[in-house]
């Protein structure tokens, strides 16, 4: 799985985050491992430069919500399923 997109940040400063991300999923010891690649292109000058380590936790938190929610979303059983 793999996309690209625009985060427009305007708070506490004004920039935009061009984001590439991509999800692969390879079969792992009776389970599932998810490999993501995070390319991140972030204008940051001057002061700003300081505020990096903020922006890359966001991602790293927003990353944890994504993969939580695809792994509720899998582990779901099918409707009409008897598990």
């Amino acid at each position: 799985i793999g996309f690209q997109h625009t985060v427009m940040i305007r708070s506490p400063i004004e920039t935009d985050v061009e984001a590439r991300i991509r999800y692969t999923f390879e079969p792992r010891d009776g389970g599932t491992a998810v490999v993501r690649e995070l390319a991140l292109g972030i204008d940051l000058r001057g002061l700003q430069r300081l505020l990096r380590p903020a922006l890359l936790w966001g991602f790293r938190k927003e990353n944890l919500r994504t993969l939580a929610c695809l792994k509720r979303h899998l582990e779901k059983p099918s409707p009409g399923s008897t598990h």
